[in-house]
């Protein structure tokens, strides 16, 4: 049942975002997202968070928009996702690309209203989960400042998932990450192919950006993207060492507006990398801090409204 008052407002707010692609000739109940992630969320979040949470957490759902399995079957989604995660409220959305689509769907969950959310939970539609409780031991570790992000134990079951080592693990952060950036991932990370949870891990000095995790497990910069391993590299270090500055000043900013009593955060900061002829988001920006490393740059823009391009009926 939900709670009122002042207990309430104290319960937290979680957003689970995953892409999903359709596989051909398969029915809906034995697509990845049925087959492998409803049934490992619903058996993992223990029945206690469900109950607390019941109308604090959110699913979204990104589809490419000429995905023609999942637009002809938005509504089946919804409808069968309410017995299994009848405790979420899901949504679908569809984008040109699967590549911008992470971005999008993070600054839509951080822009609800309703239950502010404090956690943004990524995940794929392959994954399951190795225990129960994991999310809120997550937002535990996080709310005590043990981890900025926190790896869930899960296992990826997609042959394609060990293209990319360093995004097979699922991650938790804190709503303050989307306080801090203007968008969840620099869109570069994706332009040269390189690995999201590359760059988060080192942004908050989880590991050094390019060896091992946490936990010891291997991380992988990327592949593909059409450019050199060189080049790859030296943007994930440089947008890595540009989000460490950012959120070193966000750190300062936000200290020192709590001694003086200010309530107004730091503006958001999105990094963008100088490396060689790396490509660079082509609105103007105006450029308020550099980092001591000529390739390492960040642009601060005004807060603006990111809205999915198309919403299943």
């Amino acid at each position: 049942m939900p709670t009122s008052g002042r207990a309430s407002a104290s319960l937290p707010s979680v957003a689970i975002i995953t892409t999903i692609r359709s596989v051909p000739n398969v029915p809906l109940h034995e697509q990845p997202l049925f087959a492998k992630l409803v049934p490992s969320l619903s058996r993992t979040i223990t029945a206690g968070e469900k109950s607390r949470m019941r109308e604090r957490m959110h699913l979204v759902l990104c589809a490419r928009e000429d995905d023609t399995f999942y637009l002809e079957n938005a509504k089946n989604v919804s409808r069968a996702l309410r017995k299994p995660l009848g405790f979420m409220y899901p949504k679908i959305f569809f984008y040109p690309s699967l590549d911008v689509s992470l971005n999008e769907a993070m600054l839509y969950a951080y822009a609800i209203q309703e239950h502010q959310v404090q956690f943004l939970h990524r995940t794929f539609e392959d994954v399951q989960y190795a225990r129960e409780a994991w999310l809120g031991d997550a937002m535990r570790a996080i709310d005590m400042r043990h981890v900025a992000v926190a790896r869930p134990a899960a296992a990826r079951t997609s042959s394609k998932a060990s293209a990319a080592l360093a995004d097979n693990r699922p991650t938790v952060v804190s709503r303050r990450h989307l306080d801090i950036f203007e968008e969840y991932h620099p869109p570069q990370l994706r332009a040269v192919g390189a690995s999201v949870n590359t760059w988060l891990l080192g942004a908050y000095g989880t590991s050094d950006g390019a060896s091992t995790d946490a936990s010891g497990a291997p991380l992988s910069v990327g592949s593909g993207g059409g450019v050199s391993e060189t080049r790859r590299q030296q943007t994930v270090a440089s947008l890595v060492a540009c989000a460490r500055h950012v959120i070193s000043s966000y750190d300062d900013a936000a200290g020192n507006g709590k001694a003086a009593g200010a309530g107004t955060p730091p503006p958001r900061a999105s990094c963008v990398a100088h490396v060689g002829k790396a490509p660079v988001p082509a609105q103007p920006t105006t450029v308020t801090s550099v980092c001591k490393e000529q390739w390492c740059v960040m642009r601060r823009r005004p807060a603006r409204a990111h809205l999915p391009l198309a919403q299943a009926p």
